[in-house]
């Protein structure tokens, strides 16, 4: 029996975090499933796909350990990898460049989730100066600052 998965659509996830919708728009598929990836600096601002990270190479492993396809992400960080074979555990590798860490990600694709959207975060490698500012004298000059826009001092 001939069987043909057609899915044109948009596939979402919600991320609760940072209430965000994304998607992907997944293609005709007769052979396999798919697998969307949005690959984004942990280190940026929400949403993920706002924060995509460009030309990250992104290789699919399937589960005997051969590297089956390579591929980059685009200028919004994300990739797809079109008519896999269902029933199989594909690892997903983001490779690090100078700045982020590489990351790695397990995804089974099945008959019944052929169509798969994976977030993948890359670490710095290390910490920017003044990203995340939380040092005790900042923290006092924001309680000033409040202060005197209460007090209405200029």
């Amino acid at each position: 029996m001939n069987k043909k998965i057609f899915a044109i659509g948009i596939i979402g996830i919600f991320i609760t975090a940072g209430l965000t919708t994304a998607s992907a728009t997944i293609v005709d598929s007769t052979i396999g499933g798919n697998i969307a990836c949005v690959i984004y600096g942990t280190d940026l601002p929400p949403p993920p796909e706002e924060a995509g990270l460009e030309g990250i190479t992104v290789k699919l492993t399937n589960q005997d350990g051969t590297i089956t396809r390579t591929t980059e992400s685009s200028e919004n960080g994300k990739c797809i990898f079109l008519d896999l074979p269902f029933d199989e555990e594909y690892t997903i590798t983001a490779e690090g460049n100078n700045e982020y860490k590489s990351n790695t990600t397990v995804v089974y694709l099945t008959e019944q989730d052929p169509h798969v959207v994976v977030f993948i975060g890359l670490d710095p490698k290390s910490p920017r100066l003044f990203r995340n500012l939380n040092f005790p004298f900042i923290k006092l000059f924001q309680r000033f600052t409040l202060l005197a826009r209460l007090l209405n001092i200029k």
